[in-house]
């Protein structure tokens, strides 16, 4: 039986470990998703990109227009992976995954 081990992020740890018929989750930011879990009962896997927000950037330039603030920002979401269980969703947040250092996990 082999084992493979994804590492997502370093700090915190996000790593998950693909063994023949379960994957362990090990999550230090949100221990509520860590464990094991069954690829039978895995229905979707989406992997969500950075993305501007662009309501909460509005909001900040009209406020900073209003009292003559001038550091703007651009405000971004998080990459991140969610997972679709029969038993819910697991979000993994603050991914920064290089599809091409990780080329393995979409074809394990």
């Amino acid at each position: 039986m082999t084992t493979k081990t994804i590492s997502l992020r370093d700090k915190p740890v996000l790593k998950m470990l693909l063994h023949q018929r379960t994957f362990d989750a090990i999550d230090d930011a949100e221990p509520a998703n860590k464990g094991t879990y069954d690829f039978k009962k895995l229905k979707n896997v989406t992997l969500e990109p950075r993305q501007t927000d662009w309501l909460v950037s509005a909001l900040s330039m009209a406020a900073a227009l209003i009292t003559d603030y001038a550091g703007v920002d651009i405000y971004r979401n998080q990459a991140h992976l969610m997972l679709a269980m029969d038993s819910g969703n697991l979000k993994y947040g603050s991914i920064k995954l290089i599809l091409k250092k990780h080329r393995g996990l979409l074809l394990y």
